[in-house]
Protein backbone atom coordinates (compact mmCIF):
# COMPACT_ATOMS: atom_id res chain seq x y z
CA UNK A 1 0.00 0.00 0.00
CA UNK A 2 2.98 2.33 0.93
CA UNK A 3 4.23 1.76 -2.77
CA UNK A 4 0.80 2.51 -4.26
CA UNK A 5 0.95 5.56 -1.80
CA UNK A 6 3.92 6.90 -3.70
CA UNK A 7 1.25 8.46 -6.47
CA UNK A 8 -0.08 11.94 -5.21
CA UNK A 9 -3.86 11.09 -6.83
CA UNK A 10 -3.75 7.40 -5.07
CA UNK A 11 -2.58 9.08 -2.13
CA UNK A 12 -5.39 11.76 -2.02
CA UNK A 13 -7.77 9.21 -2.75
CA UNK A 14 -6.98 6.75 -0.04
CA UNK A 15 -7.01 9.62 2.40
CA UNK A 16 -10.60 10.22 1.47
CA UNK A 17 -11.88 7.22 1.37
CA UNK A 18 -9.57 4.48 2.82
CA UNK A 19 -9.77 0.82 1.89
CA UNK A 20 -12.66 1.84 -0.81
CA UNK A 21 -9.64 3.87 -2.84
CA UNK A 22 -8.24 0.24 -3.84
CA UNK A 23 -11.86 -0.25 -5.59
CA UNK A 24 -11.63 2.05 -8.42
CA UNK A 25 -7.64 3.30 -9.16
CA UNK A 26 -7.23 6.85 -10.65
CA UNK A 27 -5.31 6.35 -14.24
CA UNK A 28 -2.03 7.74 -13.18
CA UNK A 29 -1.77 4.77 -10.81
CA UNK A 30 1.25 2.46 -12.92
CA UNK A 31 2.97 1.10 -10.60
CA UNK A 32 2.27 -2.60 -11.65
CA UNK A 33 4.63 -4.18 -8.84
CA UNK A 34 3.01 -1.86 -6.13
CA UNK A 35 -0.32 -3.20 -7.76
CA UNK A 36 0.06 -6.79 -8.07
CA UNK A 37 1.65 -7.39 -4.57
CA UNK A 38 -0.87 -5.46 -2.99
CA UNK A 39 -3.55 -7.82 -4.86
CA UNK A 40 -1.55 -10.69 -3.76
CA UNK A 41 -1.41 -9.51 -0.27
CA UNK A 42 -5.45 -8.72 -0.26
CA UNK A 43 -5.54 -11.86 -1.27
CA UNK A 44 -4.22 -13.69 1.07
CA UNK A 45 -6.30 -12.21 3.43
CA UNK A 46 -9.28 -12.95 2.07
CA UNK A 47 -8.29 -16.38 1.96
CA UNK A 48 -7.63 -16.72 5.09
CA UNK A 49 -11.03 -15.11 5.83
CA UNK A 50 -13.63 -16.91 4.09
CA UNK A 51 -15.61 -15.97 1.11
CA UNK A 52 -18.56 -14.77 2.72
CA UNK A 53 -16.16 -12.68 5.22
CA UNK A 54 -14.22 -11.19 2.13
CA UNK A 55 -16.71 -10.04 -0.28
CA UNK A 56 -16.25 -6.38 0.66
CA UNK A 57 -12.87 -6.94 -0.71
CA UNK A 58 -13.44 -8.30 -3.98
CA UNK A 59 -14.43 -5.33 -5.93
CA UNK A 60 -10.62 -3.89 -4.92
CA UNK A 61 -8.92 -7.72 -5.72
CA UNK A 62 -10.87 -7.52 -9.10
CA UNK A 63 -9.38 -3.73 -9.82
CA UNK A 64 -5.99 -4.25 -8.82
CA UNK A 65 -5.36 -7.09 -10.70
CA UNK A 66 -7.28 -5.87 -13.92
CA UNK A 67 -4.93 -2.87 -13.56
CA UNK A 68 -1.94 -5.06 -13.88
CA UNK A 69 -3.37 -6.86 -16.82
CA UNK A 70 -3.82 -3.76 -18.75
CA UNK A 71 -0.25 -2.36 -17.93
CA UNK A 72 1.31 -5.30 -18.02
CA UNK A 73 -0.30 -8.78 -18.55
CA UNK A 74 2.84 -11.02 -18.57
CA UNK A 75 4.33 -9.21 -15.24
CA UNK A 76 5.13 -12.31 -12.77
CA UNK A 77 4.94 -14.82 -15.25
CA UNK A 78 1.15 -13.45 -15.94
CA UNK A 79 0.30 -13.59 -12.03
CA UNK A 80 -2.82 -11.38 -12.72
CA UNK A 81 -4.58 -13.53 -14.86
CA UNK A 82 -4.02 -16.94 -12.80
CA UNK A 83 -5.19 -14.71 -9.80
CA UNK A 84 -8.79 -13.34 -11.69
CA UNK A 85 -9.51 -17.02 -12.48
CA UNK A 86 -8.70 -18.65 -8.83
CA UNK A 87 -10.94 -15.54 -7.47
CA UNK A 88 -13.43 -16.25 -10.36
CA UNK A 89 -13.95 -19.59 -9.72
CA UNK A 90 -14.02 -19.54 -5.59
CA UNK A 91 -16.81 -16.63 -6.03
CA UNK A 92 -18.84 -19.06 -9.06
CA UNK A 93 -18.83 -21.98 -6.62
CA UNK A 94 -20.33 -20.25 -3.89
CA UNK A 95 -23.20 -19.11 -6.00
CA UNK A 96 -25.99 -18.43 -5.04
CA UNK A 97 -24.42 -16.51 -1.80
CA UNK A 98 -22.54 -14.80 -3.42
CA UNK A 99 -25.21 -13.97 -7.03
CA UNK A 100 -24.61 -10.16 -6.91
CA UNK A 101 -20.95 -10.56 -6.57
CA UNK A 102 -20.66 -12.68 -10.05
CA UNK A 103 -23.25 -10.34 -11.53
CA UNK A 104 -21.46 -6.95 -10.61
CA UNK A 105 -18.23 -8.46 -11.95
CA UNK A 106 -19.17 -10.10 -15.38
CA UNK A 107 -17.81 -13.60 -13.59
CA UNK A 108 -18.59 -16.70 -15.80
CA UNK A 109 -16.78 -20.27 -16.05
CA UNK A 110 -15.69 -19.43 -19.66
CA UNK A 111 -13.89 -16.47 -18.40
CA UNK A 112 -12.49 -18.56 -15.41
CA UNK A 113 -11.19 -21.05 -18.29
CA UNK A 114 -10.07 -17.74 -20.57
CA UNK A 115 -7.98 -16.16 -17.44
CA UNK A 116 -6.09 -19.53 -16.89
CA UNK A 117 -5.02 -20.22 -20.53
CA UNK A 118 -4.15 -16.34 -20.83
CA UNK A 119 -1.88 -17.22 -18.10
CA UNK A 120 -0.63 -20.51 -19.69
CA UNK A 121 -0.05 -18.50 -22.99
CA UNK A 122 1.82 -15.44 -21.58
CA UNK A 123 3.81 -18.08 -19.12
CA UNK A 124 3.71 -21.21 -20.48
CA UNK A 125 6.62 -22.42 -17.69
CA UNK A 126 4.87 -21.19 -14.79
CA UNK A 127 3.80 -24.81 -13.30
CA UNK A 128 1.27 -22.90 -10.81
CA UNK A 129 -0.88 -21.72 -13.87
CA UNK A 130 -1.63 -25.75 -14.39
CA UNK A 131 -2.15 -26.28 -11.15
CA UNK A 132 -4.80 -23.90 -10.95
CA UNK A 133 -6.64 -24.50 -14.03
CA UNK A 134 -6.61 -28.03 -12.97
CA UNK A 135 -7.73 -27.60 -9.29
CA UNK A 136 -10.30 -24.10 -9.33
CA UNK A 137 -11.50 -24.67 -12.87
CA UNK A 138 -11.49 -28.38 -14.57
CA UNK A 139 -12.00 -29.91 -11.46
CA UNK A 140 -15.09 -27.27 -10.75
CA UNK A 141 -16.66 -28.60 -13.97
CA UNK A 142 -16.39 -32.08 -13.83
CA UNK A 143 -13.74 -32.03 -16.42
CA UNK A 144 -11.57 -34.51 -14.51
CA UNK A 145 -9.46 -35.96 -17.75
CA UNK A 146 -8.73 -32.51 -18.33
CA UNK A 147 -7.56 -32.25 -14.83
CA UNK A 148 -5.86 -35.10 -14.88
CA UNK A 149 -3.42 -34.17 -17.93
CA UNK A 150 -2.91 -30.40 -16.28
CA UNK A 151 -1.67 -32.46 -13.30
CA UNK A 152 0.49 -34.65 -14.83
CA UNK A 153 1.97 -31.66 -17.14
CA UNK A 154 2.95 -30.13 -13.45
CA UNK A 155 4.33 -33.49 -12.06
CA UNK A 156 6.60 -33.87 -15.48
CA UNK A 157 7.89 -31.11 -16.09
CA UNK A 158 11.59 -30.18 -14.48
CA UNK A 159 11.89 -27.21 -12.16
CA UNK A 160 13.80 -25.00 -14.56
CA UNK A 161 15.66 -22.20 -13.43
CA UNK A 162 12.74 -19.60 -13.07
CA UNK A 163 10.24 -19.85 -10.30
CA UNK A 164 12.14 -22.88 -8.36
CA UNK A 165 10.28 -22.72 -5.52
CA UNK A 166 6.68 -22.14 -6.54
CA UNK A 167 7.37 -24.66 -9.18
CA UNK A 168 8.64 -27.51 -6.13
CA UNK A 169 5.13 -26.05 -4.03
CA UNK A 170 2.97 -26.30 -7.56
CA UNK A 171 4.46 -30.27 -8.24
CA UNK A 172 4.05 -30.68 -4.43
CA UNK A 173 0.10 -30.06 -4.54
CA UNK A 174 -0.26 -31.83 -7.77
CA UNK A 175 0.85 -34.93 -6.70
CA UNK A 176 -1.54 -34.72 -3.85
CA UNK A 177 -4.21 -33.75 -6.37
CA UNK A 178 -3.96 -36.44 -8.22
CA UNK A 179 -3.58 -39.23 -5.64
CA UNK A 180 -6.80 -38.03 -5.04
CA UNK A 181 -8.16 -38.85 -8.16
Amino acid sequence: MRSLRTNPEFRRLHNEKGFSALKKLPESLDNVEGLLWTAGNLGMLAESQGILESLDSLPALVELNERVIELDKGYLGAAAHNALGCISAVVLKKTPLTFWQVYNHGFSWEGTREHFQKAIDQAPEYLGHYFSYAYYYALNKNKEDLARSLLEKVIQKPLGDSYPLMHEVAKEKAEILINRL
